[in-house]
């Protein structure tokens, strides 16, 4: 199953990492060009995992229609103030299609309540969508 884990923080990084090892394609998208960079590069997630090693059969990319193409299933583990935005970018990439064969799945991993209202998101906020 190809596979994208939309986030490079700690989750998203052990996510592929864990699907990697399962032997699953995977690509590890993160919002930040200069760290994405720096990650394919040194492959070790210093901010979140240091020590740890990302096998170069993870792909690393900060490019949003790249890390989608082709995909069948999309993964976002991506911090609820972010999410938002990320949401909207996934939806001006025309998330689900063309970039995604059928019907992908999409599962939203959450951990962190947005700062502003203390509230976990609403539906409307995590259905690309409705955004």
């Amino acid at each position: 199953m190809r596979t994208c884990v939309l986030g490079d923080g700690g989750w998203g990084t052990t996510l592929a990492l864990l699907l990697y090892k399962k032997g699953i394609a995977v690509t590890l998208w993160g919002a930040f060009p200069e760290y994405a960079s720096y990650l394919d590069r040194k492959r070790t997630n210093t901010k979140f995992l240091t020590g740890i090693k990302i096998p170069r059969g993870i792909e690393i990319t900060p490019d949003l229609k790249k890390a989608l193409k082709d995909k069948e299933l999309i993964i976002l583990a991506i911090p609820s103030q972010h999410l938002r935005k990320i949401l909207i970018r996934l939806k001006k990439s025309d998330y689900p299609r063309p970039q995604l064969p059928g019907e992908a799945a999409c599962n939203f991993l959450n951990t962190l309540q947005p700062p502003a209202t203390g509230q976990a998101p609403s539906k409307d906020q995590i259905d690309p969508h409705t955004v």
